[in-house]
């Protein structure tokens, strides 16, 4: 089961961190930089319905049946945008890479969550989440002769070909979701409990992530804008963004198996 969701974990993270450096690399090069504010701003108005409605389908469908259908037509946009990476269809991708990206990590970790008991999940998402930082580093590091030997033009075929293979490890992810249903009247009563009441420290807590991503977003922002200027050339740019999610990785799995 481990290993199971180690490589899930992975090929996940792979397909998230190509993916976004295929967009930040062709947002940066072959669009307007000044626009770039503007797709954090597109991001942030897109996302928060697109979860919602992908809530909603939670609800309608089960697990398996919606990772396949989610998983299909990530794939499938990702092999059709990659010709037509010009023009407008450049910040589509940007923002629908942010929406790919942020569905397949809920789902890895919905059905990690689904799969391990709290004791279970103390012990081994520190290791499960360190399969996605392995994947930085090692992926990262191979970005630069990769983009050397086949230009940039193919990375969003490379974020497809990683997701289907996370596909495939989802799926065998599914045999170990619990089987002890909810009790339906418990979970009820918690719920009108929460409504009585609002924690002030989930108030707190809520702060607290709000303004860390105004944050990490004027960071990101600042971040990208020195790198385009540092690196006029595409491939340059996709060099240095594995080099530096490289080191990132290498110090996050660092963390997770300490």
């Amino acid at each position: 089961m481990v290993l199971t969701f180690f490589f899930f974990s992975f090929f996940t993270v792979a397909m998230g961190m190509v993916a976004k450096t295929a967009r930040d690399a062709y947002f940066l090069s072959r669009f307007e930089k000044s626009f770039l504010p503007l797709m954090f701003l597109a991001i942030a108005i897109v996302i928060a319905p697109t979860l919602t409605y992908y809530t909603k389908l939670t609800n309608k469908f089960s697990p398996r049946k919606l990772f396949i259908i989610t998983c299909s037509i990530f794939t499938g946009s990702f092999i059709l945008i990659q010709p037509l990476i010009s023009g407008f269809f450049i910040p589509v991708a940007y923002i629908w890479v942010e929406i790919v990206v942020g569905i397949m990590l809920i789902q890895f970790w919905t059905f990690a969550s689904s799969s391990l008991e709290p004791q279970q999940a103390k012990r081994l998402f520190g290791i499960i989440g360190g399969g996605g930082s392995f994947s930085v580093m090692l992926i990262g590091m191979n970005l630069k002769p990769f983009v050397n030997a086949f230009g940039t033009d193919e990375l969003l075929f490379v974020a497809a070909g990683f997701l289907i293979i996370a596909f495939v490890f989802g799926i065998l992810s599914i045999q170990y979701f619990n089987k002890i249903p909810a009790k339906k009247g418990a979970a009820k009563k918690a719920a009108k409990k929460k409504k009585r009441k609002k924690d002030p420290f989930i108030i707190g807590i809520g702060t607290i992530v709000a303004l860390s991503a105004i944050v990490s977003m004027l960071v990101d922002y600042q971040f990208k804008m020195i790198a385009s200027s540092t690196f006029p050339n595409e491939a340059d740019l996709v060099a240095f963004f594995g080099s530096f999610y490289s080191i990132m990785g290498a110090a996050q799995s660092l963390c997770s198996f300490l």
